[in-house]
């Protein structure tokens, strides 16, 4: 096996996409990253003073199976789910885009 590239990132969560070749990465300061494995190119970034907007740093990140969708969940209680196609949240139902899609009243972790 020949190692194609050596990166190193302060990770908090870790998530790879069930059907392409995505890691979403929460960084330790709360910033959302989305890579391609096998290149490193980046696709998405939410940087940590937006994710805050969001309800603070993801505490649990998980893909959708199609692999189209990223669900945050948020210390908060706040779950919000980002299209990376698109590269923005998804509206809440009867919800500004962008807005916590439900509120749970405890903490959502992995």
């Amino acid at each position: 096996m020949a190692l194609l590239a050596d990166k190193v990132v302060g990770a908090e969560h870790v998530a790879l996409c069930p059907t392409m070749d995505l890691v979403a990465i929460v960084t330790r300061d709360g910033a959302l990253i989305v890579h391609r494995t096998m290149t490193w190119q980046k696709l998405l970034t939410v940087p940590t003073a937006e994710m805050s907007e969001m309800g603070g740093g993801p505490t649990a990140i998980c893909w959708a199976p199609d692999g189209r969708v990223l669900v945050l969940g948020h210390a908060t209680g706040a779950i919000v789910l980002h299209d990376v196609e698109r590269g923005e949240p998804l509206p809440a139902r009867g919800d500004a885009p962008g807005r916590r899609l439900v509120r749970h009243d405890r903490a959502i972790v992995s």
